[in-house]
């Protein structure tokens, strides 16, 4: 940060990196670990899902008949995104598709709370 302020300031040309621009690192070790155990940022819900995942469930929530060409523009991501992240969820035996592909719906198959 100093870095960046004498840049500014003094107009001097010192080499700015991300890696050297964090502003929590002066915060003792303990406090920045147990932040990020606690809560990383792509995991907000109990299923332990990324942000994305967490929006397509939240889609299957709303209408359980949603296509993912639907979720994909709801949640505004590309369609093959959607398509990845739905098997993934079919993988960790968190949705599954009843009644096959055209008439079908999405059913969430766990019971717990989505963030």
């Amino acid at each position: 940060m100093e870095r960046f302020l004498r840049n500014v300031i003094l107009g001097e040309k010192n080499e700015l990196r991300n890696r050297d621009m964090l502003v929590g690192a002066s915060l003792p070790a303990p406090a920045i670990q147990s932040a990020t155990e606690d809560s990383p940022k792509s995991n907000i819900c109990t299923l332990d899902c990324t942000l994305e995942e967490t929006a397509i469930l939240r889609c299957i929530e709303s209408n359980p008949k949603m296509t993912q060409k639907e979720m994909a523009s709801t949640i505004r991501k590309s369609e093959r995104t959607v398509k990845t992240i739905t098997s993934a969820l079919v993988e960790k035996g968190i949705i599954v598709r009843r009644n096959g592909r055209r008439n079908g719906w999405w059913e969430i198959l766990t019971k717990e709370i989505i963030g």
